[in-house]
């Protein structure tokens, strides 16, 4: 009797994962009119080329942010490098030696 159970939890657990993948097909998607936000391949056009362009637009968004990111780290690096090679000559952060006459 319990081989009986734990072939029904088996069942069900793979029946799961194997019904979500079948409804999730894009044929089915089509048939039941576009659902989950996808274009429907029979209506290409002007509804296509303003998502590609809102994409486009937060494409460029992004790569503008990370181009200011990049100039950010760019100047930090800049500015630890100085310091570095302030701390690196052997007479950092001592006054200058006395002119000898």
């Amino acid at each position: 009797m319990l081989w009986v159970l734990a072939f029904a939890v088996l069942f069900l657990a793979l029946l799961i994962p194997t019904l979500a993948v079948l409804l999730d097909a894009p044929a089915l998607r089509r048939r039941k009119g576009g659902g989950s936000g996808s274009v429907p391949i029979e209506q290409p056009g002007l509804h296509v080329v303003e998502e590609l362009t809102r994409r486009l637009l937060l494409l460029e968004d992004d790569l503008d942010e990370l181009r200011r990111t990049v100039q950010a780290l760019q100047d930090d690096v800049d500015v630890l490098q100085g310091q570095l090679d302030a701390t690196a000559t052997p007479d950092a952060g001592r006054p200058p030696a006395p002119p000898s006459n």
